[in-house]
């Protein structure tokens, strides 16, 4: 199950906050496409049912992290969006708007390996 959570940060924060989450999505990317490519390789000199399936159960994991991974991308857009608006909003707007930005988290609830492993 995922809980979305959410911090605040100086309005100053914002944008390296949201490159925190980016550079976090780019590593697990990264993990997934070597796992993959792992996946392909074996693919190709398989020889027994049990390779097989163990390969479905990899290709099935990593489907399930790009819709993690595709989550953190949806609350990056989100809170670039909400920063944008503040930065084009006129002064009267922005005065009282809060000089603070929530930067969602999204936390994932059981073991982080699990959530990993392909």
């Amino acid at each position: 199950m995922k809980v979305k959570i959410a911090y605040t940060v100086d309005d100053s924060q914002v944008t390296s906050e949201v490159a925190k989450f980016l550079n976090e999505v780019e590593r697990r990317m990264c993990n997934n496409n070597e796992k993959l490519s792992a996946i392909a390789n074996k693919l190709r000199v398989l020889t027994t049912i049990k390779e097989l399936d163990h390969c479905l159960e990899g290709i099935h994991l990593s489907r399930v992290e790009l819709t993690n991974l595709d989550l953190k991308l949806a609350d990056c857009v989100d809170v670039i969006g909400s920063y944008r608006e503040y930065l084009t909003a006129g002064e009267e707007e922005r005065e009282q708007a809060t000089d603070f930005f929530e930067v969602p988290a999204a936390v994932e609830t059981g073991n982080e390996d699990e959530n990993e492993q392909v």
